[in-house]
């Protein structure tokens, strides 16, 4: 995932246990998660908001993408 600089230090003090690296990226910081199953982590990435870029797995980024078009139609 890659995060916003702007939100860096967020994710950073989440302290998440499901955070395993993150690193310096010219495009924000590149965050590693590590989870047994993503709906460990979905509703914590779309708390993120438009701050937050999937990057892979494909199937998360879809689950992401499903619950935004949902939130969409909503409003």
């Amino acid at each position: 995932m890659l995060v916003q600089p702007a939100i860096a230090d967020q994710v950073l003090e989440a302290k998440a246990f499901y955070i395993e690296e993150m690193a310096e990226h010219p495009d924000g910081v590149l965050v590693t998660l590590r989870v047994r199953q993503l709906e460990e982590i979905s509703s914590w990435v779309l708390g993120l908001g438009a701050n937050a870029f999937v990057l892979e797995p494909e199937s998360l980024r879809q689950k992401i993408r499903e619950e935004a078009e949902k939130m969409l139609k909503r409003y």
